[in-house]
């Protein structure tokens, strides 16, 4: 099961790539101040 697991790695992978582009897209609206908690 090699195949299904790749699978789900990729998901993750796909999510978390998601997560980091909703992070930055926050940071540049929020006028792109730095903000003390990452």
């Amino acid at each position: 099961m090699q195949g299904g697991a790749l699978e789900v790695r990729t998901e993750l992978l796909s999510h978390t790539f998601q997560c980091e582009r909703f992070k930055l897209a926050n940071a540049v609206a929020d006028g792109g101040k730095q903000s003390p908690a990452t």
